[in-house]
């Protein structure tokens, strides 16, 4: 999957009624996020609501590509690591 929009408080609700209805699914995800220009605080927190989801489905999060935007947010809360996102 690839997000082509912002993942900011005011895409975050929007892109969550998008992904929940796949999320339940028992499928492994490649997220790409490589375009997305701008993220904040609700961005990371659906990054963190899919690979809660997915994981309890028994599938898994994986990016694939990410944006120096979302490279910041990750490693401003630590979270490279978790989501195997390190430069």
């Amino acid at each position: 999957m690839k997000v082509r929009a912002e993942m900011t408080i005011y895409s975050a609700a929007e892109l969550a009624a998008l992904w929940m209805p796949w999320l339940t699914d028992a499928q492994s995800w490649q997220l790409d996020l490589a375009e997305v220009a701008e993220m904040d605080g609700a961005g990371l927190q659906l990054l963190l609501l899919a690979q809660r989801e997915l994981t309890a489905a028994g599938a898994t999060l994986q990016l694939v590509a990410h944006s120096p935007a979302v490279a910041q947010v990750l490693e401003l809360c630590h979270l490279s690591e978790t989501f195997n996102a390190s430069h």
